[in-house]
C-alpha cells in the first residue's frame, strides 16, 4: 500500500501539487508541552508549533503516522515539508510558486559564449555523403577529426574562458543538419553483432540461428581456401600459379602535416590501391588524386589490369581475394577489365576472383594500410608524389613497396566497354538471373572467351555460366576468339574540383603552412563553379553484401 501511496504521490508530476498533497495530509498545531533537553537555558531550543502526519489508505481511511514513516513513504527530506508548510495559508492550502521555474540557473552558459561554440564547429569544412544525400541531410566531417582534436583546438584558440567538453559535445550533437565524422569502413560484422544482441536479450530464434551458422561457415570456407591457395602459390614460387589479396585504402588527404590550420580547410584526396602477393610478400601500390580519377569500379579494375599485364609470362592462373564491395569489386564493370586482360594476356589462362565473407575479409593487403598509417606519423607531405615516396619506403623488409602514380591518361572506361557486351545476367540453362550479392567466386578462362563462370558458394561443385557475348548487329561469329574489346580512356583532362576547395588550399599556402616552393602545384588545380564538396566516392565503399 505505500508503494502505491508513493507512486501515487510522484505520478502528480507538478511541484505545486504535491506540496498542496503534503499540506491536506500534515496538520499544524501549537506545541502544548516543552521538554528542554538540557539545563543551559542558552542552548535549549523551543518550538513555537509541531506537525501531524497522516497518509490516507486505498480506501480512503486516514492513519496518523510520525514524520519518518511518512518521508520514506513518499521518499521525500524533511525540508521539502518544510518548505511546503512554510507557503501554506491559514486554510491549509499551498499558496507558493516554484522559485526554481523561469530562474536562469547559476552555472548556465551565457548565449555569447554558446555561439562562440558554434562559430568554431561551422569553422570546420563539412561534405555532403555522396549515395545517400536524397534520404538524409547529415553533413560529414573529415575523418582525420573526432570531438576530442575538435575540442583542443577550440580550447588552444578560444579568446576567453573555453566552456566544458561537456557542453562542446552537447552543443555539437544538436546541429541541425547533423554532424558525423566520415568513416571510410565498418570494422565490425553486422551479422555477427546483431547475432550476439539478440543473445543477449534472449531474441534468438531459428532464423537467426541457421543463418549466423551458415555465415560462420562460409568464413571458415572463404579462410581455409585462401590459405590452401597461398600455400599452393608459396610451393609454385609464383612461377605459374599466383595468389594475391588487394583492397583500396582509406582516403589519405594533401596536404597531411601537424599545422591546426589544415583541420579548418577544404583537403585534396589521395588513392591508394594495394595488391599483395602471397608467395613473395610483395606490396604493389597503385596511387593517384581526385584530380585525376574517383576510387570506382573502372579506377580499381585498371589498376588490377595494370598489375596483370606486367605479370612474368610464366604465369598461367591468378587467383584473387577481395571484400564485398558491391562498388568496387563485384560488378560487371570491374569483370569486364578482368574479362580483358584474360582475352589480350597472351599466358594468362585462367584468372579467379574469390570474395572473403563480408565482415571477416581478412585480408594481407591490409597489413600494407597498417603499415603505411605508422609511417605517415609525424610527416609532413604536400604532393601525390610525396605521398607515393612516403609509401614506397613504409616498408624496407622484405623489400619496399612497389608503387606506381597513375594520371588521369591512364585510366579506362570499363563502363563503356561493358555496355558494348550483353549482361542480361541470364543464367545458361537455367530461368534464373544472375544474383551480384550472392556470388563468391568468378572465373575466366582464355577457352572460353565472354563466358562469366561463378559460384554462390566456394564448396559448390559446378560452375553456373553467363555468356555476355558483343552487342553486335551482324549475326555473332563463330569463332568468338576473334573477336576483342577495345580499350577506351575514361578521362579526356583533370577533374576539376569546387572553387571553395581551391580557395582554402590557396589560403594555406598564402599563410605558409604550405612552403611556397610547391605553389605551382596548386595554382594549376582546375576549378567548377557546379562542383559540390561531397565525400570523393565514385562508388560505395561499404564491405555489406547488402550493399
Amino acid at each position: 500500500m505505500r508503494i502505491e501511496i508513493c507512486r501515487n504521490y510522484w505520478d502528480l508530476g507538478d511541484s505545486t501539487r504535491q506540496k498542496c498533497y503534503l499540506t491536506s495530509n500534515i496538520v499544524e498545531n501549537s506545541i502544548k508541552r516543552h521538554r528542554p533537553r538540557t539545563d543551559d537555558p542558552s542552548k535549549q531550543k523551543t518550538k513555537s508549533k509541531c506537525f501531524e502526519y497522516y497518509l490516507t489508505d486505498l480506501n480512503g481511511i486516514k492513519h496518523r503516522v510520525c514524520q519518518k514513516f511518512f518521508c520514506l513513504t513518499l521518499h521525500i527530506t524533511f525540508p521539502v515539508i518544510k518548505l511546503a508548510m512554510k507557503k501554506c495559508n491559514e486554510a491549509g492550502m499551498f499558496v507558493g510558486v516554484d522559485g526554481r521555474l523561469g530562474r536562469t540557473p547559476p552555472n548556465k552558459t551565457s548565449d555569447k559564449i554558446i555561439q562562440e561554440v558554434k562559430n568554431h564547429i561551422q569553422s570546420f569544412p563539412k561534405m555532403e555523403f555522396h549515395y545517400c544525400r536524397h534520404d538524409t541531410k547529415k553533413l560529414y566531417l573529415s575523418s582525420d577529426l573526432n570531438i576530442s582534436i575538435m575540442y583542443r583546438l577550440y580550447c588552444s584558440t578560444s579568446p576567453a574562458e573555453p566552456v566544458s567538453k561537456i557542453v562542446y559535445t552537447r552543443v555539437f550533437h544538436e546541429f541541425d543538419p547533423a554532424l558525423s565524422f566520415y568513416k571510410p569502413k565498418k570494422d565490425q560484422c553486422t551479422k555477427c553483432n546483431n547475432y550476439n544482441n539478440c543473445v543477449a536479450s534472449n531474441l534468438i530464434t531459428d532464423k537467426i540461428k541457421t543463418d549466423w551458422s551458415e555465415h560462420k561457415r562460409r568464413e571458415k570456407e572463404s579462410l581455409d581456401m585462401k590459405k590452401e591457395d597461398k600455400n599452393i602459390a608459396i610451393d609454385n614460387k609464383g612461377k605459374h600459379f599466383r595468389s594475391v589479396s588487394f583492397d583500396l585504402q582509406a582516403v589519405l588527404n594533401l596536404p597531411h602535416a601537424g599545422d591546426s590550420q589544415i583541420y579548418y580547410k577544404r583537403k585534396l584526396s589521395v588513392f591508394n590501391f594495394t595488391i599483395y602477393e602471397h608467395h613473395s610478400a610483395n606490396g604493389y601500390c597503385y596511387v593517384w588524386d581526385e584530380l585525376n580519377g574517383g576510387k570506382g569500379s573502372t579506377e580499381i579494375g585498371t589498376c588490377l589490369l595494370q598489375y596483370l599485364e606486367n605479370l612474368p609470362e610464366t604465369v598461367e592462373h591468378v587467383v584473387t581475394y577481395s571484400d564485398t564491395c558491391g562498388g568496387q569489386n563485384r560488378n560487371k564493370y570491374t569483370m569486364t577489365a578482368i574479362m580483358y586482360a584474360v582475352q589480350t594476356i597472351d599466358h594468362l589462362q585462367i584468372i579467379d576472383i574469390k570474395y572473403m565473407e563480408s565482415g571477416h575479409s581478412y585480408l594481407e593487403a591490409d597489413s600494407m594500410h597498417a603499415c603505411i598509417e605508422r609511417a605517415k606519423k609525424h610527416k609532413t607531405i604536400y604532393t601525390t608524389r610525396e605521398w607515393s615516396l612516403l609509401i614506397q619506403m613504409a616498408r624496407i623488409k622484405p623489400q619496399s613497396y612497389i608503387v606506381n602514380v597513375n594520371t588521369y591518361k591512364d585510366f579506362y572506361d570499363f563502363q563503356s566497354m561493358a555496355s558494348g557486351t550483353n549482361w542480361n545476367r541470364n543464367i545458361e540453362g537455367m530461368s534464373d538471373k544472375m544474383k551480384w550479392l550472392k556470388i563468391k567466386w568468378i572465373r575466366f578462362e582464355k577457352s572460353k572467351p565472354f563466358m562469366v563462370q561463378f559460384k554462390y558458394n566456394l564448396s559448390d561443385e559446378k560452375f553456373m555460366e553467363l555468356n555476355v557475348m558483343p552487342n553486335t548487329p551482324k549475326k555473332t561469329p563463330k569463332n568468338t576468339s576473334a573477336i576483342v574489346l577495345k580499350k577506351i580512356l575514361k578521362y579526356k583532362d583533370q577533374i576539376p574540383v569546387s572553387e571553395a576547395k581551391k580557395s582554402d588550399l590557396l589560403s594555406l599556402l598564402k599563410s605558409g603552412v604550405i612552403p611556397k616552393e610547391y605553389d605551382s602545384f596548386y595554382n594549376s588545380i582546375p576549378t567548377t563553379k557546379n562542383k559540390k564538396n561531397t565525400i570523393p566516392w565514385s562508388e560505395t565503399d561499404s564491405d555489406e553484401e547488402t550493399t
